[in-house]
């Protein structure tokens, strides 16, 4: 058995390029080890193999390779870092309710300067999820005090703040900054790729379509060059949207593999925007199966407990759709906390009275 091991090991160090081969690879070499008591060797493939789940957007067996690892792996900095990938892990399979109860106890638990970055960083996205803004905001004034990726990630949060408050000229300036702080740090291509996004989305809110386009389609790059899917898939959709608005046209097929891909992983928030990209992409062709998507495109947030998601995703229904009054209203109401979003919906209703 040792000798098997051994083979699985160097299998394992061997790998490069496929997350979803790595991942794998390094579980194998967790599982064998921790049978045979193998500790040293068993904690360092199970951290390899979480980072590996989660890099290849496999939430579900980030999850459970992180039971894995929590059981064999003593150091605290260590079961910090598996919490925190569990806290992503729960925020990319839509575990909202779960997510946010684990946080607050994590954030006090967590002090290794190492690690803590990457927690408050983690939470900060479940806040942003669920609309706890206040929270979010301390967080980011937290996140702020540090220099170096862990300042662009403040930068980040706040501009997400910003554009919530509706100050969108700070929201671009501090999301320029956070994309040219990051420009010459390696492996932060899917960093640069989430901000160009964001900014995108933010064009997107102001009316200015061919900005945000543009935005979409260099996030779609930076997600490629960093080999995850999801994130890809997740600016294609935004992409989708942005032509569609923009005069051109997008073939609803294009988005099948890409929402098979996030169903078969349990990545539920990312199969929603697909599902709104798809269904707007379906209407405009006259093509089966829009209501269908659009309608799942509000679900599965709701059902999430990601409000802001669904409340967007009800404006952008209501607006193709032709703007019925009850969904306008309720969309309105949804969408209380962004400034912005709340704006475009008054100046519609105003410009249909």
């Amino acid at each position: 058995m040792q000798t098997r091991l051994k083979r699985l090991l160097e299998h394992a160090q061997g790998l490069q390029g496929d997350w979803d081969d790595q991942a794998a690879a390094w579980w194998r070499v967790a599982e064998l080890a921790a049978d045979l008591g193998e500790l040293p060797v068993g904690i360092e493939a199970s951290l390899r193999a979480v980072d590996s789940f989660r890099r290849a957007d496999q939430p579900r067996r980030v999850l459970e390779a992180v039971d894995l690892a929590l059981a064999i792996s003593l150091a605290p900095a260590a079961q910090s870092l598996l919490k925190t990938y569990r806290l992503a892990a729960l925020l990319d399979v839509g575990a909202l309710n779960e997510a946010e109860q684990d946080a607050e106890s994590l954030l006090d638990e967590v002090t290794d300067p190492k690690v803590r970055p990457m927690t408050l960083d983690t939470v900060s996205g479940i806040y942003f999820a669920t609309g706890r803004i206040q929270a979010l905001g301390e967080l980011a004034e937290e996140m702020s005090q540090n220099d170096g990726p862990t300042r662009c990630g403040a930068d980040f949060r706040k501009a997400q703040l910003a554009t919530l408050a509706g100050d969108a000229d700070l929201a671009k300036e501090l999301l320029g900054r956070c994309i040219q702080g990051l420009s010459d740090v390696p492996g932060s291509e899917g960093a640069r790729a989430a901000a160009h996004g964001e900014l995108g989305c933010l064009w997107r809110l102001l009316g200015e379509y061919e900005e945000a386009l543009s935005c979409f389609e260099t996030a779609a790059g930076l997600w490629q060059h960093a080999a995850r899917r999801a994130g890809r898939f997740l600016a294609e959709s935004d992409r989708a949207r942005a032509i569609l608005v923009t005069g051109g046209a997008y073939v609803p097929s294009a988005l099948d593999l890409p929402i098979a891909f996030c169903v078969e992983r349990g990545l539920l928030l990312i199969e929603a925007q697909l599902r709104l990209a798809r269904g707007m992409c379906r209407y405009h062709a006259g093509a089966d199966g829009a209501r269908e998507d659009l309608s799942q495109a509000i679900a599965i947030p709701l059902e999430c407990g990601a409000r802001l998601q669904a409340g967007r995703a009800r404006l952008a229904v209501a607006e193709i759709t032709g703007y019925p009054e009850a969904e306008m209203a309720r969309a309105h109401r949804e969408l209380q906390l962004d400034a912005l979003s709340s704006r475009r919906i008054e100046r519609l209703l105003a410009a249909q009275d």
